[in-house]
């Protein structure tokens, strides 16, 4: 533009002929489509990631699985996906609101992102369940080390209008090759070690409140 700021054209060119089948001018149409595809690619943002917490969706996670795994393959390395779901988030919402249950899924989502290499991704699943998928590792140590790091943060206590709100999370691991070839089969396999864990916590709560 004359201020100096690039803008997208669509442009059609047509050469006009003289009566001898020359080429003597053209005539230039272009069309200012800045804002088009600004709406195109916003639309695109909202098909790929969850609208609450801006995280990236399983559809978006699907499509880096299949980069990943095939840099994976190219470089003989690993992949790790935790499977993550929050303990009694429920009753957050049950007792103070949605809107504070609302407000921990922001906090706990940046806090998560924070904690991985700009080379992995945080997804949302939906409701209180959260993927990690961690790429060019050398082996399920650095998940672990990354379970334990995210638990740490989730644990910290969140303030959402004066209250504070404590809550703790459950993570199972799986990992490419070893544990499957495809994404539904590592989060099969994440999902039900995270359950697992979930459970042995209950359990371990029970006993010392017995």
């Amino acid at each position: 533009r004359k201020n100096g700021e690039l803008f997208l054209q669509d442009l059609t060119m047509k050469a006009l002929y003289n009566p001898n089948g020359e080429i003597e001018n053209s005539i230039v149409m272009f069309t200012d489509i800045t804002q088009e595809r600004e709406e195109s690619l916003h639309i695109k943002h909202l098909s790929e990631h969850d609208l609450l917490t801006g995280l990236p969706n399983r559809r978006l996670l699907q499509q880096e699985f299949r980069f990943a795994k095939a840099a994976a393959k190219r470089n003989s390395s690993q992949l790790g996906l935790l499977f993550i779901d929050l303990n009694d988030f429920k009753p957050i919402n049950d007792k103070f609101g949605h809107t504070y249950g609302d407000e921990v899924l922001q906090v706990i989502a940046y806090r998560m992102q924070a904690c991985i290499r700009e080379m992995d991704m945080v997804s949302r699943e939906g409701g209180d369940e959260f993927i990690v998928l961690v790429t060019s590792i050398e082996s399920a140590t650095a998940c672990s080390m990354l379970a334990d790091k995210l638990k740490s943060v989730i644990a910290k206590p969140i303030m959402v209008n004066d209250i504070s709100l404590s809550i703790s999370a459950s993570i199972g691991i799986a990992s490419y090759p070893e544990h499957g070839d495809n994404l539904e089969e590592l989060i099969n396999i994440a999902d039900s070690a995270m359950y697992a864990e979930k459970k042995v916590g209950k359990q371990e709560i029970q006993t010392v409140n017995g």
